[in-house]
């Protein structure tokens, strides 16, 4: 079907004016189009509520969806407020489509008493320029703006054979009501070979000095032998619009779908610092039929233009600190690269890239501070902290441009990784040896050194020099014991697990062994003291680093803070109270933790104020001996954690675990445990910072509130383990089963479920 024609209209001898054909040339077909899901149009608000702008609509239309206007609409960008004059052949003021956005200003000339289009070109050009979000045949890419629709075609020459008509001076009369009347952005998709006239120049020269932007389409006449068109520049008509534009004026040429160059358009040629791409092959748009189960789609520059239009609208709206030049550029020096590196004589400055244009320039700035952050990388997260969606808040940055951006500063906090639990057993044998000496006893473990290889062949895991791990033993009178260790955790020795032995239990741990973090403990020492028969008093420090690499946020390779600053450390002491009667056993503790440069193990950015941290846990296990050898332990652990070193944050974190265990459940020396833990959780509580929420653009200041970013996670981990172990072949073989439920305290996460067969000899 076709619905827009192209004529030709002579020049007449008598006439003074240039006559333009509109039509930027190319066919229009139309295809049956499939019944959209219906979604509730948005309403946007300076902080946009999430809305699912990936609908059919969006995905139906060509167009917006090509130069992925999606990241616009996103960010709150869909051109309310943002008045485009479109001069061409008006536009279907019947058109559900342009309900309400078509400008009071909207005028007619060439002798039209209505602006109302009779053709369908103008009605094509503004539909894929702001056609409606409404579920309905297409959306614009700016389907928010305001329409000045501005017919100018020769009344009576769009009804005949030949193209519409249209005279300069009409042209020249419609852009400089187009100024008058506050258009900030003005789209001609015409074009014409005898160059233009006085009066369009000096109109042209006005407008752009007012700061009105025009977009033009180059033309389609490169495979055609037109004496009056070089095929390697624009048409003479776009090319001396620029030339008149003061810098304000941009041409566009078309590609297709893969983003080659379109085999009618005009190429950049001369013009090539002032030329983009966009889609202008088979580009869906509207016409005048109105039929909503009918697709119309068009070729020509002419329907390229305008979404260049619809994409200064988006961003003029988004940006309005820009001034006119400043978003033209930003628009041309951020398109794709096409073609030969960098500007070429065929596709100019690129093919436009509306995301693109929408991403920061140059480092961001929180609010209008000299404080460096960014768009989407903070800091790194404990595991207690999983993804810390719990809760959303948002701060402005700012760029070299002085755009403002709206980010969730959770959302920039890398999630914390959940333990491994499998991964360490690759790492191979252990070896071990003891030695007593009377009183004094001594033991070690080493581990061979074990290589893995990708799929490339590039080593990826490896086990390191100095995993040797040891423990002294000093019994300095018949109630008090001394020891010490090096690379094993305190609890280790409180818990007297020989050295080089692996915990029972491999997920599902007890919870005075979780601090929120992995730990690499460097050493340790307890004094334990027996108060009587039933009461035990233990003291016990440990020193340690963090196990994950507190730079590893830090994306640029060459800053100082990845290869100069030290690994965060960590330092406990633990003091607890053991009690036992028969049948039951029961112990309190406290443990006083400093971090330096982390809170809880995470690593933030230094605007958060974050330089260390305090943290008290509160302990307390009882087990309760049951019949037939069966053993109940339940155990909670509270903490409580306040950043030091000037920072503001305050969290409250929990793990708890139960386990029942009986030795000798199939024959004696067997033994067989069960286990549910929850790993520590940030419960509540987050880090206090003075942040900006909004910024005005005509003042150039933000708006500062202190705010809190809270750190409990989106989920809650549960894990479950059962393990088994007998001796076996002289050694000991032991099996373990588990699942964790939301590992990572992520609720989207998968459940990990795993098993592990481990045999040990020990001599």
């Amino acid at each position: 079907m076709r619905i827009a024609r192209c004529f030709s209209y002579p020049l007449s001898a008598l006439t003074m004016a240039m006559l333009l054909s509109a039509c930027g040339g190319g066919g229009v077909s139309s295809t049956p189009a499939p019944t959209p899901t219906p979604t509730p149009a948005p309403t946007p608000t300076p902080t946009p509520t999430p809305v699912n702008y990936d609908t059919y609509e969006y995905q139906d239309s060509t167009a917006a969806y090509f130069d992925k206007a999606i990241t616009a609409y996103e960010a709150g960008a869909t051109g309310a407020g943002i008045t485009v004059g479109i001069i061409d052949t008006g536009i279907d003021v019947n058109s559900a489509e342009f309900s309400g956005r078509i400008s009071s200003d909207s005028a007619a000339y060439g002798g039209n008493v209505s602006f109302a289009d009779e053709d369908g070109h103008g009605t094509a050009v503004a539909g894929i320029l702001a056609a409606d979000r409404n579920n309905d045949e297409i959306m614009g890419v700016a389907f928010d703006a305001t329409i000045m629709a501005l017919r100018t075609d020769q009344a009576g020459t769009c009804g005949s054979s030949d193209d519409c008509s249209f005279y300069e001076s009409d042209i020249a009369a419609a852009l400089n009501h187009a100024t008058d009347k506050g258009a900030q952005i003005v789209n001609i998709s015409l074009g014409g070979g005898g160059g233009i006239s006085t009066t369009l120049r000096q109109a042209v020269d006005r407008a752009t000095r007012a700061g009105v932007i025009i977009v033009v389409s180059a033309g389609n006449e490169r495979t055609e032998a037109a004496p009056a068109y070089d095929p390697n520049n624009p048409s003479p008509f776009a090319s001396e619009i620029l030339a008149a534009g003061n810098g304000l004026v941009v041409i566009v040429n078309s590609v297709d779908l893969y983003g080659t160059i379109s085999s009618f358009s005009d190429l950049a040629g001369s013009a090539q610092n002032s030329v983009i791409g966009a889609l202008g092959e088979d580009v869906r748009s509207l016409d005048l039929e109105n039929d909503p189960n009918t697709y119309y789609t068009y070729s020509g520059t002419s329907f390229a233009a305008p979404q260049v239009a619809g994409a200064l609208a988006l961003l003029a709206q988004y940006f309005p600190n820009l001034s006119s030049a400043q978003l033209l550029d930003l628009l041309l020096s951020s398109a794709t690269d096409a073609g030969d590196a960098g500007t070429d004589s065929i596709y100019g400055r690129g093919i436009l890239d509306i995301a693109a244009a929408f991403a920061p320039l140059g480092a961001t700035t929180l609010g209008n501070s000299a404080t460096a952050i960014s768009l989407t990388s903070n800091g790194t997260l404990s595991s207690a902290m999983g993804d810390a969606a719990a809760a959303t808040t948002q701060a402005v940055a700012i760029d070299r441009l002085g755009r403002a951006y709206t980010i969730s500063l959770q959302r920039s906090l890398s999630p914390g990784a959940p333990r491994a639990v499998l991964t360490p057993l690759r790492y191979g044998a252990m070896h071990q040896g003891a030695l007593s000496i009377g009183k004094f006893s001594a033991a070690m473990s080493f581990a061979d050194r074990w290589t893995f290889h990708d799929r490339s062949g590039q080593e990826v895991v490896a086990m390191r020099p100095g995993t040797a791990s040891g423990e002294l033993t000093l019994p300095l009178s018949k109630a008090l014991k001394f020891a010490v260790s090096f690379n094993r955790h305190g609890q280790d020795m409180a818990e007297n697990i020989p050295v080089g032995a692996e915990n029972s239990f491999l997920s599902a741990r007890g919870s005075e062994r979780e601090l929120g973090f992995t730990a690499l403990p460097a050493s340790a020492m307890l004094l334990s003291y027996q108060l009587g028969k039933r009461w035990t008093m233990t003291f016990g420090t440990e020193s340690g680093m963090l196990g994950n690499d507190n730079r590893s946020w830090i994306a640029d390779a060459t800053d100082p803070r990845r290869s100069h600053r030290p690994r965060d450390r960590y330092d406990l002491a633990t003091l607890s109270l053991g009690w036992r009667s028969e049948g039951i056993r029961a112990m309190l503790a406290g443990t006083l933790m400093q971090e330096k440069n982390s809170l809880l193990g995470a690593q933030m950015a230094d605007f958060f104020g974050v330089n260390g941290a305090a943290t008290l846990f509160a302990d307390a296990r009882i087990g309760v001996e049951l019949p037939a050898r069966w053993t109940l332990s339940l155990a909670t652990r509270h903490g409580w954690t306040r950043a030091t070193g000037g920072g503001s944050a305050s969290l409250h974190s929990m793990a708890w675990d139960a386990a029942l265990s009986r030795d000798g459940i199939f024959h004696m020396g067997d033994r067989f445990g069960l286990r549910l833990a929850q790993p520590l959780r940030v419960e509540s509580g987050g880090v206090d910072a003075w942040l900006p929420i909004a910024h005005d653009y005509a003042t150039g200041q933000s708006l500062w509130q202190n705010a809190t970013i809270a750190l409990s996670p989106s989920g809650r981990e549960m894990d479950a383990e059962w393990s088994y172990a007998r001796p076996f072949a002289g050694g000991w073989l032991s099996l373990n089963g588990y699942a964790r439920r939301q590992p990572g305290h992520i609720a989207y996460a998968p459940t990990d479920l795993g098993a592990a067969l481990r045999f040990s000899v020990g001599y």
